[in-house]
């Protein structure tokens, strides 16, 4: 195990999320035009852009977004996770308005709460389903899967928001704007998924298209201490994003995996 350790949270948002080495991280602040998203936890998963626009306002001081259209962003990539006993998905989003009908997935392997139940996929729920549009996050361990862990309402539309899902081996937890939204006991390895990690749509069926803003989407392979995303959310530093609740001073890390 690593030992615990702070950072201050006027320390630079990439600062601090460098610190939690990711496998995957993809900022979404690629130059305008680009076609491709950039991985910048240094493992070169890059990310194939298709019909994404690079360049908008984002949620990070010095950051920009990458904006979605609905029916056809994608982001591909070859980078197919291993099976794994934990894991953590996270990125900022900002819709115009809550979007109906569907579940626009943001950062995802595959459709982990249906059939074949594997992989990982964090995503906004159609407020048809549940009043409110609400960040949940899945994992398919090859037979069941944590079914849709976070059913609580969901900050408002108009604004920069961070979703983060995490699975440390028994529960599946989702937060929001640094907040625990809900968790649920689940157990069972992580059932590995064919598909490469992608975003702004459902990777393994080419549905539930993200319409709006994102950016900063990462995935780890351990599951983050419940003071990370609080940390993180506060240490973004960013105007027009959701109300912050969580205490001032440093966000302590949890010990994580080695």
């Amino acid at each position: 195990m690593k030992s615990p350790y702070s950072i201050a949270p006027a320390a630079p948002y990439n600062t601090l999320l460098a610190s939690l080495n990711p496998l995957v991280w993809w900022k979404l602040d690629d130059a305008p035009g680009s076609t491709t998203a950039a991985d910048s936890s240094g493992n070169g998963h890059n990310a194939t852009a298709t019909n994404v626009t690079f360049g908008s306002a984002g949620p990070v001081a010095g950051g920009t977004a990458a904006s979605f259209n609905g029916t056809s962003s994608t982001l591909t990539s070859s980078y197919v996770l291993p099976a794994l006993d934990q894991i953590t998905a996270m990125v900022w989003y900002y819709v115009s308005a809550r979007p109906s009908g569907f579940n626009p997935r943001y950062v995802t392997n595959n459709h982990a709460d249906e059939t074949p139940y594997v992989g990982f996929e964090l995503f906004l729920n159609d407020p048809t389903q549940v009043p409110g549009q609400s960040p949940i996050f899945c994992v398919g361990d090859g037979s069941t899967s944590s079914q849709r862990t976070g059913l609580a309402n969901s900050g408002t539309a108009g604004q920069w928001h961070m979703m983060v899902g995490t699975y440390d081996g028994k529960t599946v937890s989702v937060y929001q704007d640094g907040q625990l939204l809900a968790s649920s006991s689940f157990s069972g390895q992580i059932a590995t998924s064919t598909f490469g990690v992608g975003g702004g749509f459902g990777v393994s069926y080419n549905g539930d298209y993200v319409s709006g803003l994102a950016a900063q989407a990462a995935v780890l392979d351990y599951a983050v201490g419940p003071g990370v995303p609080a940390w993180l959310y506060k240490c973004a530093n960013v105007t027009g994003r959701g109300p912050l609740s969580a205490s001032s001073g440093n966000y302590n890390l949890a010990a994580v995996p080695a």
